[in-house]
């Protein structure tokens, strides 16, 4: 892989800074070559003799100091030995056997750009792929086992890989069910969704609702059990495992969801 890639693995390049930075100079590149090859064939009226060996030779030159750049800037180390070929034969036989070098060495910049691939992501899916903390900083603060995951499912919901985002919001929501579980006294939160529920529920329902104080704590702690019900809706499924496929507007209802419940329960734990 090129460093053009690797100097900026995973990342996003806009489709301006690709022409600007590389675009430009390839066609540069290949329209030097171009006229290398015309320039180093055979004597024709239109090329007539007294353009001269020096002319065809600099035209050579300038190619290959263009290709060497090229070459260098996206680590394409298979240009290299065609551009050292090049450059012993320029002053020895600048006719057809450099012609055929040139020629060679643009077949060659073709196919290593046939060889580097990018992902197109629509400007609305950008900032899911960028953001470090999707859920917020909150979020990413009190669940820290949760936030690897959390990330990654944003960034397959931005690379149109909506199953892969639901399995990372899965693992996400095991950290963040468990920490849920611990902070209202609920034992073993690795079961059905229903039964989650239940628990759950059942001790937002003993909580004290005396004063007014403990009346609105008891209220946060019923909204988070309402926001967890949604993400069982938006699940689809009896199980805290979700089912084989999802499409991708089914995946933007459970990143939603999660990301609701998630954020309630940040302010609370």
């Amino acid at each position: 892989m090129s460093r053009l890639l690797l100097r900026r693995d995973g990342a996003l390049w806009s489709l301006a800074e690709m022409i600007w930075k590389y675009g430009e100079l390839i066609l540069r590149t290949n329209s030097i070559l171009q006229w290398a090859v015309y320039m180093s064939g055979s004597m024709t009226p239109t090329n007539p003799p007294e353009l001269g060996q020096h002319l065809r030779e600099q035209s050579v030159a300038i190619a290959i100091a263009d290709a060497r750049r090229l070459a260098v800037i996206t680590d394409w180390d298979g240009l290299h030995p065609q551009i050292d070929r090049l450059e012993t034969k320029i002053g020895v036989n600048p006719e057809s056997s450099v012609k055929a070098d040139l020629e060679g060495l643009r077949n060659r910049i073709s196919d290593e750009l046939s060889q580097e691939f990018f992902f197109h992501l629509t400007p609305a899916d950008v900032p899911l792929y960028m953001n470090k903390e999707p859920f917020g900083p909150k979020v990413a603060r009190k669940f820290p086992k949760a936030s690897e995951d959390i990330e990654e499912a944003a960034k397959s919901l931005a690379l149109q890989r909506p199953t892969a985002c639901v399995f990372h919001l899965m693992r996400a929501m095991e950290v963040v069910v468990k920490r849920l579980g611990q902070k209202v006294g609920v034992q073993n939160v690795e079961k059905e969704w229903g039964k989650i529920l239940s628990d759950i529920g059942g001790a937002v329902e003993k909580m004290p609702k005396v004063t007014e104080k403990e009346k609105a704590k008891r209220n946060r702690w019923s909204e988070v059990h309402t926001h967890l019900y949604h993400v069982k809706q938006a699940w689809r499924n009896d199980t805290m495992h979700p089912k084989q496929t999802y499409t991708r507007e089914q995946a933007q209802e459970v990143f939603a969801a999660v990301r609701v419940f998630s954020a309630h329960l940040a302010g609370l734990v």
